[in-house]
């Protein structure tokens, strides 16, 4: 055969066939080159001699190997670096897999490197400030990203987070066949925006035994240099925040990520139960994040923020303590520095953040198409914080909403408004029911543990206290308004017959049949009853209101079975299977 050895003359040199190409913007002899001109009408024959119509990616990589064979550990010339430039971004353009290829690339300095030993600088902040460890071995610059990505060149972003950056999947729950983006427009529908969203992060922060939650309203806009993606900048202006004073365990992180497979319904006492009320947030943002303990979540179903993000794993999760992250990425932490935490050690509570969505973000939003303005969700909240006074009155743990305002100017939120809840037992009555039940030290128990636990009691458990909730309103640092109302709280579990109907149903994994039930009555209030109206009466909650009336003097609280979007108590009319 003569494709190996030196047999094409190219008017200085003989030429190896399976160095040259009929087709080649590279001419780098005697690597590789374009078949001479002048031989160009007998193509055929050089093909048959084994001259290529094009070079192929392995071609590339084995005139790079050669090249590094060459000059080991020398810089190259002038002219070589710009050819070995050259057939790098070839090789990253033409037919074949570099999968299984061991690419050279040049460093900034000229050497050719293994590009997996390189990185791509693509945070020139760390430099003005010192912030590169040595060792770091940087890519020619003129190798752009998109090439980088190609041939396994780490991004210095990503290098600098190290082993302290995992990936979050998103679950079972969205399929095979069906996008992430899909599934939450699915639950978007269901899911009608407005005071809503709040209740659901309140029922969220009660569920994981939170005794306060704070809502901040930020218009602040943040700094957009030291960021983990360009991209990212676009999530630096106007957010909504919610705070709450418990931290998430291990499981919490994935139980946000599986959309759909609700972790509550196994236990008795946790108003959530379907694994979808988090997702309420996408009507406002495309992009939310939450801190706690260690760690930093962004949560990001286009992928088109968060670096590394895939169809498969929408989002990262970041040890940002061990990484240092705030070091490295003042800008892109520096929007979670509230409420003491400093994102520079274990932060005790859970904060997320909501980005709103831009009108530009909104031309290509799969969720929604419409931007949440700042008004908008300023009118929510204000719906949310009317309903407060009583949204508070059955939560077992929650006892204090706060509202706050963060602008430019501010380096801390701002309080505006703040309902709190002071319980007093009544008589002999004893603790909150699910004190009674629970034994100590026990975070949940399942609805059939409860069931039995009730069946073995020598009397069923019930309370009676009396709720004081303080309403205020604050302006400049200083209360501007206050009102208080009275309540009579009554709870009890359920007769023989209603433990046996429910234990005998517990084969229906899907419903959650608690007898546990309750009434509150308004006793008294500072707000004039003419002002009031009706606003007391007919109410029906299940934990937190529903938007539904009973007709009765009084609210009444139960383990209603409801729609999935919590909007409705769930009839069984008509339905089939566990419906009936």
């Amino acid at each position: 055969s003569l494709s190996d050895r030196e047999c094409i003359w190219n008017g200085s040199s003989f030429l190896k066939p399976q160095t040259l190409a009929i087709e080649s913007p590279i001419n780098a002899e005697p690597l590789l080159s374009q078949l001479p001109s002048d031989l160009q009408q007998l193509c055929n024959l050089a093909i048959k001699l084994g001259v290529k119509q094009n070079f192929a990616a392995h071609d590339y990589a084995n005139a790079l190997l050669q090249l590094k064979e060459s000059h080991e550990s020398d810089p190259l010339s002038t002219e070589w670096l710009k050819n070995s430039i050259g057939m790098v971004v070839r090789a990253t353009q033409v037919e074949g897999d570099l999968f299984n290829e061991v690419v050279f690339c040049p460093d900034e300095n000229g050497v050719l490197h293994n590009s997996q030993q390189l990185v791509y600088n693509d945070a020139q902040w760390m430099h003005a400030d010192d912030l590169i460890p040595p060792g770091i071995l940087f890519c020619h610059p003129d190798i752009s990203w998109e090439v980088a990505s190609r041939i396994g060149i780490s991004s210095l972003r990503m290098t600098m987070l190290g082993q302290n950056v995992t990936s979050i999947g998103i679950g079972e729950a969205f399929g095979q066949s069906q996008s992430i983006t899909t599934t939450l427009q699915n639950i978007l529908q269901q899911y009608p925006e407005g005071p809503g969203i709040f209740h659901e992060m309140l029922q969220n922060a009660d569920d994981a035994g939170a005794s306060e939650m704070r809502i901040v309203v930020s218009k602040k806009r943040w700094a957009t240099q030291s960021l983990l993606k360009s991209e990212m900048s676009e999530l630096q202006g106007p957010a909504i925040y919610i705070y709450n004073d418990e931290m998430f365990d291990p499981g919490d992180f994935k139980s946000l990520a599986n959309v759909g497979q609700g972790s509550k319904k196994k236990s008795a006492f946790k108003t959530g139960k379907f694994g979808l009320g988090f997702n309420a947030v996408y009507h406002i943002t495309d992009v939310p994040s939450v801190v706690s303990g260690d760690c930093t979540v962004f949560f990001d179903p286009h992928t088109n923020y968060v670096p590394d993000a895939k169809p498969s794993e929408p989002g990262i999760k970041i040890n940002h303590v061990r990484a240092c992250a705030k070091k490295h990425f003042s800008d892109q932490f520096a929007p979670f520095e509230l409420f003491e935490c400093n994102m520079e050690k274990s932060f005790k509570g859970t904060l997320f953040r909501f980005p709103l969505r831009t009108a530009e973000a909104s031309k290509h939003s799969l969720l929604k198409s419409e931007e949440c303005s700042m008004t908008h969700c300023e009118s929510m909240i204000q719906a949310f914080i009317s309903e407060l006074e009583t949204s508070i009155l059955f939560l077992r743990n929650v006892h204090t909403v706060s509202v706050f305002t963060l602008n430019d100017l501010d380096d801390q939120p701002v309080k505006k408004h703040v309902v709190s809840k002071r319980v007093q037992l009544l008589g002999g009555s004893k603790a909150d029911i699910s004190k009674q039940i629970m034994h100590p030290g026990e975070k949940m128990i399942t609805p059939r543990v409860l069931l039995d636990r009730l069946s073995q009691a020598p009397s069923y458990p019930s309370s009676e206290v009396q709720c004081t909730i303080h309403c205020q309103c604050y302006d400049d640092g200083k209360v501007s308004h206050s009102s208080e109302s009275q309540w009579v709280v009554a709870q009890a579990a359920g007769s023989d017959k209603t433990v046996q109907f429910s234990k005998s149903h517990l084969q229906h994994e899907s419903l959650r049949l608690i007898p546990i039930g309750g009434v509150a009555a308004c006793v008294s209030s500072s707000v004039p009853t003419s002002l009031e109206g009706n606003r007391y009466q007919s109410k029906a909650f299940c934990g937190l209101p529903l938007p539904l009336s009973t007709g009765l003097p009084v609210i009444v609280n139960g383990a209603f079975e409801l729609t999935v979007n919590r909007r409705d108590v769930w009839y069984g009319d008509g339905l089939s299977g566990e419906g009936q």
